[in-house]
């Protein structure tokens, strides 16, 4: 068994302002205490305002996954992996610990010559992270004042995936759809007030679905030294709640050309 012990920043671990001052929110120099230990803060640098959470302990115990390929020279393959997690979260006046197992399988056959394809099944579990947890104070980037629940439960989820390739002439043509039922999804949830001028937004759970498709079409030109491939994919993810709102923040979809030209020295150039 190996033991994992994370950090929320190399830099900023077991930290302490040398100004306890609740009432300034200046830019503050940090020095670090020791390595157990994360104090974590307001830093304000103009309009931006870094959030940090106090926290003593975040440790992660992860027993070496099991991973078996079987294929005895046929024309398939069949995957399996499995994982299992302990983890705690604990902070100055809370703790929180779990455990969580997770699998996956798949089986991947060539049908033909020019078709392939592959069908995977996985159940994960996934434990609410610090942020999820603890939270308390304006988050910058998201512009949002997150509260944490320290209530929240194990996220479990069972993901169905099929892909398709197939070869119609020196054109490919790749297919992926996906379904994943989830209970206990995680997610931020924006409320209607506001504090210190910033949303308030409370981490919260519902179970849901989440499905999409990726299809990409894509060749390979042979110009002067080198190889240029050109692909055309799309993208569409749709998420759903049990009690049929949508959950927030979903990718909205995409369609994308990439071009990538790699010439007889491996140099290689990308442009999406």
């Amino acid at each position: 068994m190996k033991r994992f012990s994370p950090f929320l920043l190399v830099l900023l671990l077991s930290c302490e302002s040398e100004n306890n001052s609740a009432q300034l929110l200046e830019s503050q120099k940090w020095v670090s205490k020791d390595r157990f230990r994360t104090e974590v803060w307001f830093q304000d640098w103009s309009n931006y305002t870094r959030l940090f959470i106090k926290t003593f302990k975040d440790t992660s115990e992860v027993f070496p996954s099991p991973y078996v390929t079987r294929t005895k020279n046929k024309p398939y393959e069949v995957d399996f992996a499995g994982r299992y997690e302990s983890n705690s979260r604990d902070s100055t006046i809370q703790k929180y610990g779990d455990t969580s197992i997770s699998f996956g399988t798949s089986f991947s056959h060539n049908l033909t010559e020019t078709l392939f394809y592959n069908l995977g099944y996985a159940h994960v579990s996934r434990t609410p992270s610090i942020s999820e947890l603890f939270a308390n104070g304006t988050h910058g980037p998201t512009q949002r004042y997150e509260r944490g629940n320290n209530m929240l439960s194990r996220e479990v989820s069972r993901n169905i995936e099929l892909g398709l390739q197939y070869a119609l002439g020196e054109i490919d043509l790749d297919l992926n759809l996906y379904h994943n039922d989830i209970n206990d999804f995680i997610f931020l949830a924006d409320q209607s007030t506001t504090t210190s001028g910033k949303t308030d937004a409370n981490w919260s759970q519902k179970s849901g679905v989440i499905q999409g498709y990726e299809l990409s079409v894509s060749r390979t030109y042979n110009i002067g030294n080198g190889d240029l491939s050109v692909r055309l994919s799309r993208d569409d993810i749709s998420g759903v709640f049990d009690d049929n709102t949508y959950i927030p923040r979903i990718t909205p979809a995409k369609n994308v050309l990439s071009l990538k030209y790699q010439n007889q020295k491996n140099d290689t150039y990308h442009l999406d």
